[in-house]
């Protein structure tokens, strides 16, 4: 199967289940955490050509931060949430109960509340597809990247084969009262585990 393939209507829409069934459930256990009220706005799920995530952050020299974490088991991979530098602190502060501008700086508070972030919404998506595909699918603790988002691509291709891979993006918003926050979340599965879980979505399995 060729990897330019493009998801059908129908097997983006099983994606888009696997992804409100997984943000939904981390950010129910994020919420938990931190003893807040926090919802996850509908996420906007789009599938675009890896080289095109620059675009997400206003391009390659916009400063972001991304958290990374690898994929292993019946599937393989990469997932990454991103937000532009300027959403990422602001997540601090949801996360921190501060008012918004508060935090200034990625200290290792900030990267550690990112990072859990990131582990939760990661596990949390590969748990819904487990359950509605039954592959086994199992993520790396998770790494966080400051960077200008050209080298934390540079940084993410040395794990990814290129060969014209589709990223699964979800654009989705964690919402505290008026408090909001966009990022994006990323699954950039192998080549192999493309047809696999194709094939799953194909079969009939969601």
């Amino acid at each position: 199967m060729s990897e330019q393939r493009l998801l059908t209507e129908k097997q983006l829409e099983s994606f888009k289940v696997i992804a409100n069934l997984g943000l939904q459930n981390a950010t129910k256990a994020l919420a938990d955490m931190v003893n807040l009220k926090i919802v996850s706005e509908n996420p906007v799920t789009n599938i675009i050509p890896f080289g095109q995530i620059p675009s997400l952050v206003g391009g390659e020299e916009e400063d972001a931060v991304g958290v990374y974490l690898q994929i292993s088991g019946d599937i393989s991979g990469h997932i990454m949430l991103l937000w532009d530098y300027a959403a990422a602190l602001n997540l601090v502060d949801l996360l921190m109960e501060n008012p918004s501008g508060t935090t200034t700086s990625m200290d290792d508070m900030a990267q550690s509340a990112l990072k859990e972030v990131g582990n939760m919404v990661g596990s949390f998506f590969l748990n819904a597809m487990a359950d509605f595909t039954g592959l086994k699918c199992t993520p790396s603790p998770p790494a966080l990247v400051i960077d200008m988002m050209g080298s934390i691509l540079n940084t993410l291709s040395a794990q990814v084969a290129m060969e014209g891979n589709q990223s699964l993006v979800i654009d989705t918003t964690f919402t505290e009262g008026s408090h909001s926050v966009l990022g994006n979340f990323m699954l950039i599965p192998s080549s192999s585990s493309t047809s696999t879980i194709l094939a799953r979505l194909e079969s009939g399995a969601l």
